[in-house]
């Protein structure tokens, strides 16, 4: 399924892998895991490259270079964590160089045995 901008679906349960590749801009990409009340419980629930798991391994980071992929248990993900948001931020070190920059960009979740569930190709 195609994803469009503000679309939501549902993913099931289990493992999956939400996925990135950026082409044009080096990017950094993290997960939040976040309460009922839109807020992370503590800096343990901010996953990324230099912090690659939270909520006890449930979600875990990978990737460099305008890639990353992280898997998530979503059987393991703590009660009181309401939602996961992905963000993507442009690497400052280059000037003028931001998200508007990239050349291409696609988001991919799978579950455990490597089925697309969707995709998402942010309008650039």
């Amino acid at each position: 399924m195609e994803l469009q901008r503000g679309a939501n679906i549902g993913v099931g349960g289990g493992q999956l892998s939400v996925s990135l590749d950026c082409v044009g801009v080096d990017t950094d990409m993290s997960a939040y895991l976040l309460a009922s009340n839109g807020k992370v419980r503590s800096d343990a629930d901010m996953v990324f490259y230099n912090q690659p798991a939270g909520a006890g391994g449930a979600v875990q980071f990978a990737g460099s270079d305008g890639r990353g992929a992280f898997s998530v248990d979503l059987g393991a993900i703590p009660a009181d964590v309401s939602r996961i948001v992905f963000c993507v931020t442009a690497d400052s070190g280059g000037a003028g160089r931001t998200l508007g920059s990239l050349a291409s960009a696609e988001i991919r979740v799978s579950n455990a045995a490597g089925e697309l569930l969707a995709v998402y190709r942010p309008e650039l």
